[in-house]
C-alpha cells in the first residue's frame, strides 16, 4: 500500500512538473513558423514521390506476373476512396 501511494505521488509530481514546463514554452517566431511550413511541404512532396515509386514498382511486378502467368485471373478495378466530407457550419437563416 505504501509503495502504491509513493508511486501515485511521483506520478502526480511528474505530471505537474510537465504541465508547468509545457505552459512556459515560448511562442514560435515567424521564421520558425515558415521553417515548419517548408518542412511540412518537403515531407508531403517526399510522400507523393514515394507513392509514385510504389505505384511504378507495383505496375512493373504486375506486368511481369501477367507475362509469365497466362492463366492469371483478370485484374480487378480499384475504386479510389471518396474524399472525406468536411464539416462546415450550417448556413445562417435570414
Amino acid at each position: 500500500m505504501k509503495t502504491l501511494l509513493i508511486k501515485l505521488l511521483l506520478v502526480m509530481v511528474a505530471t505537474t512538473w510537465t504541465m508547468n514546463v509545457m505552459a512556459k514554452l515560448p511562442e514560435l517566431t515567424p521564421e520558425e513558423i515558415l521553417k515548419k511550413q517548408a518542412d511540412a511541404e518537403k515531407k508531403a512532396a517526399s510522400e507523393e514521390a514515394a507513392k509514385a515509386a510504389l505505384a511504378k514498382a507495383q505496375d512493373s511486378v504486375n506486368q511481369r506476373y501477367r507475362a509469365t502467368h497466362k492463366n492469371a485471373p483478370p485484374p480487378v478495378a480499384v475504386i479510389a476512396p471518396a474524399a472525406p466530407a468536411t464539416l462546415s457550419a450550417p448556413a445562417a437563416k435570414q
